[in-house]
């Protein structure tokens, strides 16, 4: 898949309306060895018009174009003399394109780099576990807006739930009276009346934050993407 196409924003998401791409970060050592105190906080949304802005977002830097700077605080971070060679020969070999920017192709190597990673990811990954007395219920869904996320959450909850077989034509109203209950039963904050989508995905009981890098071990819906720049 295309880099710009795996990490271009939800153009519904009104939040997020003027920008062309965008990342979720995990901010952990193995990801960041040496600067994760400088880079962004678990599950941050950073995004921009372009990789390069993603990587000023991601590192809280002020953007500014062709900046020698950023681009060897960058590859000093994350490349041993070796790889550093190899991975800039990379951004050369695209010189010949038409309409060739340095900064942003080398920017596009980097988000790559960091996705294979599992330092960003384009999508915000969640684990909803649950045990009742039929039984457990584990899934992993994810999305790049809220919209989203409530899709892949209706999705993965019909096909893994014992009763999928009743769900063809109410999951709706499934999923709402599971709403009222988190609220009736274990004090999730909520309108009882109306979804409150924001209260539900970050406040649910049973909803968590995942990383891309155990749901892509454990979930054997989610795989990598190999990534085209």
């Amino acid at each position: 898949m295309k880099i710009e196409q795996q990490f271009k924003i939800n153009k519904y998401h009104t939040d997020r309306a003027g920008h062309k791409y965008g990342l979720y970060t995990d901010n952990t050592t193995y990801s960041f060895p040496c600067y994760w105190a400088v880079c962004v906080s678990n599950g941050r949304f950073v995004s921009g018009n372009t990789f390069y802005e993603l990587l000023c977002g991601l590192f809280n830097k002020e953007f500014k174009e062709h900046t020698n700077e950023f681009h060897d605080f960058i590859m000093s971070e994350f490349f041993d003399e070796e790889n550093k060679l190899r991975f800039l020969k990379k951004v050369n070999d695209f010189s010949h394109r038409p309409d060739f920017n340095y900064y942003e192709a080398w920017a596009k190597l980097v988000v790559k780099h960091l996705y294979e990673m599992d330092a960003v990811s384009p999508y915000r990954y969640l684990k909803f576990d649950m045990y009742t007395g039929q039984g457990g219920q584990k899934f992993y869904f994810r999305g790049n807006s809220r919209q989203n996320i409530l899709k892949s959450f209706k999705y993965h909850f019909r096909r893994t739930h014992h009763l999928k077989h009743l769900m063809k034509n109410n999951l709706n109203d499934w999923i709402f009276r599971f709403y009222q209950a988190c609220i009736d039963f274990s004090a999730m904050r909520g309108d009882r009346y109306s979804f409150d989508q924001a209260a539900f995905i970050n406040d649910c009981p049973f909803i968590r934050l995942a990383s891309q890098e155990v749901v892509f071990k454990e979930s054997n819906y989610y795989k990598r993407r190999e990534l085209i720049v």
